[in-house]
């Protein structure tokens, strides 16, 4: 499964939010997406409640679950 999905991660157009656990299992072998790309991409879906923590990691509200830690990682096409 992890193998699926580091590959997956490394193909031009796919890009994901990961955050614990997952993401100390792949994040060394995946790019990372800037947090500012991150949030452009989010907008563009009408997600705008992003809060910037650094470089690469933010966070945003998930339903029941509250404010979440994320990193976006993938190749995604939108500039």
């Amino acid at each position: 499964m992890l193998t699926f999905k580091t590959t997956a991660f490394n193909t031009n157009g796919v890009y994901g939010e990961i955050s614990d656990p997952i993401k100390k299992r792949i994040i060394h072998d995946v790019p990372i997406v800037s947090s500012k790309k991150a949030k452009l991409i989010l907008a563009k879906l009408g997600k705008l409640d992003i809060e910037k923590h650094n470089n690469y990691h933010y966070s945003r509200t998930i339903g029941a679950l509250g404010r979440v830690e994320k990193v976006m990682v993938g190749k995604p096409l939108i500039e």
